[in-house]
């Protein structure tokens, strides 16, 4: 892919993820839904282009994250539980196929397998029972 249409789906994933932020914000969780839904698509799309991304200074690993996040506070605030909870593994699972690529600083995805490590299982201990029935 070009390096302008990778830096053009970045940008359009940036203007997604704003105005569902500002949906999301004033509690019109349905409403932010399919812009974090079409924000995480772009996400995906920038995530197969690793070394490009890389070479562009493209935050991908970042962005994907987020979107997944994003997405899965959606989910959450809908009663979804299920759904985030496959965001939040998804996210673990991603950054465990990139070990040791060599276009990832591996102190940078240590740290976002930590992070994200954490964030799934603060959302399990807060969401044991909904996960059960």
């Amino acid at each position: 892919m070009s390096d302008l249409c990778l830096t053009h789906i970045h940008q359009y994933w940036k203007q997604l993820t704003i105005k569902a932020n500002k949906k999301f914000d004033n509690r019109e969780i349905k409403r932010s839904l399919p812009l974090y839904q079409e924000a995480m698509y772009r996400a995906e799309v920038l995530s197969y282009y690793v070394a490009e991304c890389n070479r562009l200074k493209l935050p991908f690993l970042q962005i994907y994250i987020i979107s997944c996040n994003n997405l899965a506070n959606a989910f959450i605030d809908l009663g979804h539980v299920f759904k985030a909870e496959k965001l939040y593994k998804g996210v673990i699972t991603y950054l465990l196929s990139l070990k040791n690529n060599e276009f990832i600083d591996q102190k940078q995805w240590q740290s976002e397998l930590r992070k994200a490590s954490l964030v799934y299982l603060s959302f399990k201990k807060n969401n044991y029972v909904n996960l059960l029935n």
